[in-house]
């Protein structure tokens, strides 16, 4: 509830803590579920290797568990990928998947279709992706699913604008705006990047659903949209490094250089004060240096900042 209302700061340390506890009673449907959100989670803070790390536990445990989220970590991963602006491994999924005998409306199968769907906006085929969302919201109306509703109607949105159709775009995301605004509904949103920004400036200047709208808008500011997380990851690929700074590392390390303390570090990032330890540390590791000075004096000299 707290990463929907983009309070990541109570999410991630909830997170944390659910995680410990399920941990110490060994319940795999807990740690399963707690590492599939803390992956939603970091890719969201900008911090793709904790990403990978928190879906690599959740596979781990995806043989034990009998839960729907046990058949989706593939999904997920996917998701996270296209955050980051790898088209090809996405791809590559979506075509397998797709080729697969499946129900159509089987929930198992919900997240991952979701995925499928955005794979194709992606690769500017917004019909297929159509084709595969619409089937999706008549069975999570009949089963009360009232988060996954907000979720299909904002996508199908996306895509009735992608394929040309703007009318029926701004209808749907009316309705989307409507189920979502009582309960406060805002990553199902911005998480879908700068596409769903641009229909949500138009929503404001048609005064559809206004306030709420605009609330949206400013939301973009306080996390990476899909485009941002792209040139992030290009900023990543392109370091002289042979283990590169991650985009999150690379925003800590500069934060550093500006003599900010760990703790401050933290409260601007939104993130524990032991997150910007460890990044730390793999910083010095992956620079080859034991020092605050020598990190940034380093950094400086490759670019990085």
């Amino acid at each position: 509830v707290f990463y929907e209302w983009n309070n990541l700061s109570e999410a991630e340390s909830n997170l944390v803590r659910g995680i410990e506890l399920g941990g110490k009673i060994n319940e795999v449907s807990i740690l399963m579920r707690g590492n599939l959100a803390l992956a939603r989670l970091r890719v969201t803070q900008g911090d793709s290797d904790g990403a990978m790390v928190a879906l690599n536990h959740a596979r781990e445990l995806s043989p034990c568990c009998r839960l729907p989220e046990g058949a989706q970590v593939d999904g997920w991963e996917m998701d996270i990928k296209l955050v980051l602006g790898n088209l090809e491994e996405p791809r590559r999924w979506a075509d397998e998947y797709a080729n697969q005998s499946q129900e159509p409306l089987d929930y198992l199968n919900f997240r991952l279709d979701l995925t499928l769907a955005r794979v194709r906006l992606g690769q500017g085929r917004p019909i297929e992706a159509l084709g595969v969302i619409e089937p999706l919201l008549p069975a999570a109306k009949a089963g009360g699913r009232h988060g996954d509703m907000v979720e299909i109607l904002a996508l199908t949105a996306l895509a009735q604008a992608s394929d040309g159709n703007k009318e029926p775009a701004m209808d749907t995301l009316q309705k989307a705006l409507e189920l979502g605004e009582p309960e406060g509904y805002t990553r199902t949103f911005i998480d879908n990047g700068r596409a769903m920004a641009a229909l949500l400036k138009e929503a404001v200047s048609r005064e559809i659903c206004r306030d709420y709208a605009a609330k949206l808008l400013k939301a973009f500011g306080g996390g990476p949209g899909r485009k941002s997380s792209r040139r992030a990851a290009e900023r990543v690929g392109n370091q002289p490094l042979v283990d590169p700074l991650s985009d999150r590392e690379l925003e800590v390390v500069a934060l550093v250089a500006t003599g900010l303390k760990y703790q401050e570090i933290a409260d601007k990032l939104v993130v524990s004060l032991n997150t910007v330890r460890a990044h730390s540390k793999s910083i010095y590791s992956k620079l080859g240096v034991d020092s605050r000075a020598k990190a940034i004096n380093k950094a400086r000299e490759l670019k990085l900042i």
